[in-house]
């Protein structure tokens, strides 16, 4: 039997050392890696440790060692410790996971490699994702500060460092160089390099939710103004307080003083566990309009005296500009136009549209007017005038166009000619009153008749 067994050891031993032969040919190096960070209590907090063989293929691994630094906050004055959690280890030879883990020395967590096991009886490292050393529990004496672990490979303390021996083709323990530091015997094509993919969070942090946000916007009372506002309702979330930014630049929860635009919140929980954003927009205000004042209510305004408003017409005022007389409200662009001799409908003309008739002086009064003295009206004779422009000798009212003729040596009708129309007769003188008159003693007298003037 112990014969048999001394055979399988030397079969294993010549494959490994035909595989490792292999392998040599692409030498590469070692890398550590640190992750899948969790915290499972207020007081506890474990990794991932893993070893992988950065060569084309697996190399055997001879011996290992390992200082992880923390960041020493995290205890919150209390004592830690540091454990494999049971089962986690993936070496082949279980015997090469260093049970005793040391952290005694404060921000460092040590492991001091087991003696090498012997060429074949190393542990095989896989390529990635590599081989997992183990799971590596934390925990404290109180719970944890509400700080990050900051857990990392520790490449300041040179004893122990992290760094791994591996068993070459012809089972020589060879170190894996490291950048930087001096290791006569490892070979220089190896390298050793490291990694995390730690989600490194808060330890400890408080929970918190978002609160659900809401707002009530004000728009501007006019375009351009500056009085819109936000009121801004906050339902749920914590813990409280809340931390609140505006984008505008505003650290309240409501903004007033506002022109019209869009808002952007971000309200955060207290330490900044939680947040919500949301945006809401001020509509800008209605149109500002001139209005133009309306002293005498004809709805026509005054363009000199004006009120700007986005609200409506100011009382006593209105949009019509038009009013060329605002304290008669007879005088309006919608006025009938009147003979006043005013500018009734605004057109810039008096009396414009009207029929004018010329009147004639008659200054005697006799309904015959004077044709060299006259006035154009439209609204009927002056007094003193009249339509007639035939009187020929305005100062005397028996004088006119239709007068009856009179023996007077006068044009009495105004026809040019005195006393025409009318019968002379000759008489003789009676000085004894016999009715028989004396031939030189001669008198005309005149019969006084209608001249036909046609009526």
């Amino acid at each position: 039997m112990k014969t048999k067994i001394t055979l399988l050891r030397s079969l294993f031993i010549a494959i490994c050392c035909t595989v490792f032969s292999l392998v040599g040919k692409a030498q590469d190096g070692v890398q550590f890696l640190l992750s899948n960070d969790v915290q499972t209590s207020p007081t506890e907090l474990e990794f991932d440790v893993y070893i992988i063989s950065t060569f084309a293929g697996p190399f055997e691994l001879a011996g290992h060692q390992y200082n992880v630094a923390y960041n020493t906050a995290m205890k919150n004055g209390g004592t830690m410790t540091a454990a494999w959690v049971p089962s986690s280890t993936q070496l082949s030879n279980a015997a090469q996971l260093q049970n005793t883990i040391n952290t005694v020395t404060n921000g460092q967590i040590r492991l001091a490699g087991p003696p090498a096991p012997g060429c074949g009886a190393g542990s095989i490292i896989a390529t990635a994702p590599g081989t997992r050393v183990g799971r590596m529990k934390l925990t404290n004496s109180v719970p944890w500060a509400s700080v990050q672990a900051n857990l990392v490979f520790n490449l300041v303390t040179i004893n122990p460092r992290t760094s791994a021996n591996y068993y070459t083709a012809t089972c020589v323990n060879t170190p894996f160089c490291v950048t930087g530091i001096t290791i006569p015997t490892c070979l220089n094509l190896t390298s050793t390099t490291y990694s995390s993919t730690l989600s490194n969070p808060v330890l400890n942090a408080a929970s918190c939710a978002a609160p659900t946000l809401s707002a009530n916007t004000v728009a501007a009372t006019c375009a351009g103004d500056n009085d819109g506002s936000i009121d801004l309702t906050t339902t749920g979330g914590n813990p409280t307080p809340f931390d609140f930014l505006w984008s505008n630049g505003a650290i309240t929860e409501d903004l007033s003083g506002l022109s019209a635009g869009t808002y952007t919140v971000t309200v955060t929980t207290q330490s900044g566990g939680c947040s919500a954003t949301a945006s809401y927009t001020v509509a800008d205000g209605a149109p500002n309009v001139t209005y133009y004042a309306d002293a005498d209510g004809d709805t026509y305004g005054d363009a000199t005296i004006t009120s700007v408003s986005c609200t409506g017409a100011p009382s006593g005022f209105v949009l019509d500009a038009t009013d060329c007389d605002d304290n008669n409200a007879a005088i309006n662009p919608g006025a009938t136009e009147v003979c006043n001799g005013i500018d009734d409908d605004c057109n810039g003309l008096a009396d414009d549209g009207l029929t004018f008739t010329t009147y004639y002086a008659d200054a005697d009064g006799d309904n015959y007017g004077n044709a060299a003295v006259s006035q154009s009206t439209c609204n009927g004779a002056p007094v003193g005038y009249v339509i007639d422009a035939t009187e020929f000798y305005n100062n005397n009212d028996a004088i006119t166009l239709h007068e009856t003729v009179v023996f007077n040596g006068i044009d009495d009708d105004c026809n040019g000619l005195a006393d025409d129309g009318l019968t002379f007769t000759t008489y003789y003188a009676d000085a004894d009153g016999d009715n028989y008159g004396k031939l030189q003693f001669l008198i005309r007298y005149v019969l006084i008749v209608m001249k036909d003037d046609g009526l």
